[in-house]
């Protein structure tokens, strides 16, 4: 248990660290993903109809 707090503060202390870039990267996989779920979409409504 105490552990795993500890390693929680670590992983806070990074994420303050890099946040910027984490944030960047956030945005970029979030809109990948909803960009290629979107496709997959357009894909099953194009078969569909």
């Amino acid at each position: 248990m105490n552990d795993l707090k500890f390693k929680r503060k670590n992983l806070i202390k990074l994420i303050k660290k890099q946040r910027r870039e984490n944030f960047l990267l956030l945005v970029i996989l979030v809109g990948g993903i909803c960009y290629n779920f979107g496709f997959l979409l357009g894909y099953i409504a194009g078969v569909i109809s």
